[in-house]
């Protein structure tokens, strides 16, 4: 149980730990005069996101666990219901097609990742 706990806050501080430098680096650069997400920053975000989120489930699948594929479906549940707050959270912030794609791609990245992992390790 400890490892498989592990294994999700692993794969979830994977997740965080690339996104936050990537916005910091983003955020910096892709902005418009006034601080406004341009188009572009927008694109690039979701971009990172789906590999980072990937990068997040293939961790959590790599961790020793009795059962990575369910370490991995834990993360997935986590990602989509911060994904959710997310939204819940900054409502008119973001434009809502970009919400929406965030709360998509998250999750179906994060089992992407750790499917590959998984299926790595079973051969």
């Amino acid at each position: 149980m400890a490892r498989s706990v592990l294994a999700v806050l692993l794969g979830f501080a994977t997740i965080i730990i690339l996104s936050g430098l990537a916005l910091n680096f983003t955020s910096n650069l892709l902005l418009n005069q006034s601080g406004e997400p341009t188009a572009l920053y927008l694109v690039v975000n979701v971009l990172y996101s789906v590999i980072f989120s990937m990068a997040g489930g293939f961790v959590t699948a790599s961790m020793p666990a009795l059962n990575p594929r369910k370490n991995v479906a834990f993360l997935v549940i986590i990602v989509f219901v911060l994904g959710i707050a997310s939204i819940l959270l900054t409502w008119g912030t973001w434009p809502i097609w970009y919400a929406l794609l965030l709360l998509l791609v998250g999750p179906m990245s994060v089992m992407t990742g750790g499917h590959i992992r998984a299926n790595q390790k079973e051969k």
